[in-house]
């Protein structure tokens, strides 16, 4: 009985000296936003080297965050979030009240329309870290993405002139969410499998 107290207790002990482990995140977050201010470069989203993204002014303000889903659930609150360089896509941060996401490497994954047709879409991919804060502390810092798309639409062909309308929207996940863009080694494969499938049909004809 001796021994199994003294078990119990060192065990009570070792329970009470282990930390808490954290899990990583799970779950994801919408957002939306708008124009402040007018556009550089003649109003023209394909000609934008940068965006700055803010909620206090800036061409772009994040006005809207969704409610969230899994561990994201109810994690509101965006803050200022700086300025997005266009030529250094993997230098940027998005920061929420309860975390921030840095990218690592971040790319264009489409682009649709023109200034002519008076309809610009462009799209990003980030892939990264979420530093967890907050009311998401408990949580390890996770692997995460961001997904960013940029629209401007106008009456007539886009112009300096004739400036577009623009909005956001974009989604944070993690675990990160694939882009929306063919894998260039899966596609390749892809290429050599059909062919491969076309020669095996005309030796079978």
């Amino acid at each position: 009985m001796k021994k199994f107290l003294m078990a119990a207790t060192a065990a009570a002990s070792f329970a009470a000296m282990s930390p808490a482990m954290a899990v990583p995140l799970n779950g994801s977050i919408a957002f939306s936003g708008g124009i402040v201010t007018p556009s550089p470069a003649g109003n023209d989203l394909f000609n934008l080297t940068s965006v700055a993204l803010s909620t206090n002014g800036g061409l772009f303000s994040f006005y809207a965050l969704g409610a969230g889903l899994g561990d994201f659930a109810g994690q509101g609150g965006i803050i200022n979030n700086g300025t997005m360089d266009f030529t250094n896509l993997s230098g940027y941060t998005f920061r929420m009240a309860n975390g921030s996401f840095t990218a690592s490497n971040g790319f264009v994954t489409s682009t649709a329309g023109s200034a002519a047709s008076g309809s610009e879409a462009e799209s990003l991919y980030f892939v990264g870290t979420f530093t967890t804060a907050g009311g998401l502390a408990g949580f390890d810092n996770s692997p995460a993405s961001l997904t960013v798309s940029f629209t401007e639409t106008a009456v007539g062909a886009i112009t300096a002139q004739n400036t577009g309308s623009f909005s956001l929207s974009g989604t944070l996940a993690s675990p990160p969410n694939p882009p929306s863009v063919p894998e260039p080694v899966s596609m390749a494969l892809m290429g050599v499998g059909l062919a491969g499938l076309g020669l095996v049909r005309r030796k079978k004809a």
